[in-house]
């Protein structure tokens, strides 16, 4: 289990920010198809390929795309649960998602044999809003 699923993990069971696991009962039954999905997330060859002509279909992408919308609808899940408005679910867990996603890039930018991406980028913010808009129509 990579890092990003394992944080995600803690998210959804622990209820975190949402005041521990008072609150997170709120949340486990609507984020079981989240925990579902984490397998779907694990790339260990994806560290290692090179980028090779950085395609739009590529393995990568969906990886971005669904740690992104793993990470929107946790957040967007877990400020709802703790009975925050939409506004500001919504722009924590687009925020939250596009946030880790620009820090990833600029990670690649200092990494050896990685590139930033664009298409990367877009791949995150497209994962980041089906999240965030399946979380809400929970």
């Amino acid at each position: 289990m990579n890092w990003a699923s394992k944080a995600l993990l803690l998210v959804l069971l622990a209820g975190w920010p949402a005041g521990g696991m008072a609150r997170a009962a709120d949340l486990r039954p609507r984020a079981l198809p989240l925990v579902a999905a984490l397998p779907a997330a694990q790339t260990p060859n994806a560290r290692r390929a090179p980028l090779s002509g950085d395609r739009w279909l590529a393995r990568d992408k969906a990886d971005h795309f669904l740690v992104c919308a793993m990470i929107s609808s946790a957040t967007f899940l877990t400020l709802k649960a703790t009975h925050n408005g939409d506004d500001l679910a919504w722009g924590a867990s687009l925020g939250a998602a596009a946030g880790i996603g620009v820090a990833k890039e600029i990670h690649d930018l200092f990494r050896p044999g990685h590139t930033p991406s664009f298409k990367d980028l877009a791949a995150d913010l497209a994962g980041a809003l089906l999240g965030a808009a399946v979380a809400g129509a929970l």
